[in-house]
């Protein structure tokens, strides 16, 4: 069916079809390669913050410590990341995976939709993590750290 469209279309009309195809695969790329930086922002952020926490533990606002400022701080940046991971998700998956696919019924190869067959096979009857989960645990247990400091830091309010 493929071929067919293919041949009803102009030559014109093809090398059109395919420069939107590079252009769509080609922002799934930069999306992918956005989600690496935003990671990596929000890694050195809450590794600083965990750092500043041990660094100033002593140090007061008030009655208030630092830690539970930072901590709050730190809870808050755990929370952006996971809706950050499950924003991008969705807009890979979604959004520019969906119109590759449709470009790629046009073309005489659907490298993506084979790609992604193989990783449906390859992920049948296994539990395997991907990156995505990977990414939402860490953000998960880096919150966990920031909490516990969260209840440490409130100790001190309750016993004075």
């Amino acid at each position: 069916m493929c071929e067919e469209e293919n041949k009803t279309l102009s030559i014109e009309e093809q090398k059109l079809l395919f420069e939107q195809y590079k252009l769509y695969t080609e922002q799934k790329d930069k999306y992918t390669d956005r989600t690496f930086l935003i990671n990596r922002f929000y890694v050195v952020m809450l590794t600083l913050l965990i750092v500043l926490v041990f660094a100033y533990k002593d140090v007061l606002i008030g009655r208030l410590s630092i830690i539970l400022v930072l901590s709050v701080l730190g809870m808050l940046l755990c929370a952006l990341w996971w809706i950050n991971i499950d924003t991008y998700n969705i807009l890979i998956k979604m959004k520019l995976s969906k119109v590759v696919e449709e470009l790629e019924k046009k073309l005489p190869a659907q490298p993506f939709q084979m790609e992604f067959n193989a990783m449906k096979k390859f992920r049948e009857n296994k539990k395997e993590f991907i990156f995505s989960d990977i990414q939402k645990v860490i953000a998960i247990f880096v919150f966990l750290v920031f909490f516990v400091l969260f209840l440490a830091g409130c100790v001190p309010i309750f016993l004075f």
